[in-house]
């Protein structure tokens, strides 16, 4: 098993800082999120696309001008059912 690491704490706390503002793309109708390819979507979050809004609403803009309809919102990458449950699970076995 490979442990990854980071070398410098900086970059590491600016990862984190950067993934608290990461956003999913989901149907509102049928719950599905856009997949990570930026094309078709899938029911979970393991092979989601995972962004920021300014890529989000590329992505917008790119499937508008081709004239096809846009149905995803936009999800905090936390405002999820499964993140929630999760959440929900490890408070209640720790207290």
């Amino acid at each position: 098993m490979n442990i990854v690491g980071y070398a410098d704490i900086r970059r590491r706390a600016l990862d984190q800082m950067l993934a608290r503002d990461m956003v999913r793309l989901r149907n509102p109708e049928t719950g599905e999120y856009l997949h990570a390819s930026g094309t078709g979507t899938v029911f979970g979050i393991d092979w989601s696309w995972l962004g920021f809004r300014r890529q989000a609403e590329a992505l917008r803009q790119a499937t508008l001008s081709r004239n096809e309809p846009w149905v995803f919102i936009i999800v905090h990458r936390d405002e999820n059912e499964e993140i929630a449950n999760l959440r929900s699970q490890f408070e209640t076995e720790c207290g």
